[in-house]
């Protein structure tokens, strides 16, 4: 159960932070998948990968957390967006800090 969620909070987070900064065509189309697999059941498409996959316990590992992260991505592009809109994001833009120190300092 924690390997699941730990695999689902990954995905979600990196696809929320991503989508929350990079605006524009990239944020559309992530947003878009996670709207996709929002309303798609959950069970229906664990079973599926299950399914397809050999059977053992890391399918299930995999299958929850594939299946499981865009709550957790809508949750963290709202955050973004959020943190983004302050003064010391714009402060850090000006003295040159880059996408990826934004990201992973700031936000």
């Amino acid at each position: 159960g924690l390997l699941a969620a730990f695999l689902s909070v990954a995905i979600g987070t990196l696809i929320g932070i991503t989508a929350g900064h990079f605006r524009g065509w990239y944020a559309t189309v992530a947003m878009r998948i996670t709207d996709w697999f929002l309303v798609m059941p959950t069970l229906v498409l664990a079973i599926a990968l299950a399914t397809v996959l050999s059977r053992s316990i890391w399918t299930t590992i995999l299958a929850i957390g594939v299946t499981t992260w865009p709550t957790t991505a809508r949750l963290v592009r709202a955050q973004t967006l959020s943190v983004e809109s302050r003064p010391y994001i714009e402060r850090s833009r000006a003295l040159g800090g880059g996408h990826g120190h934004i990201m992973s300092r700031h936000v």
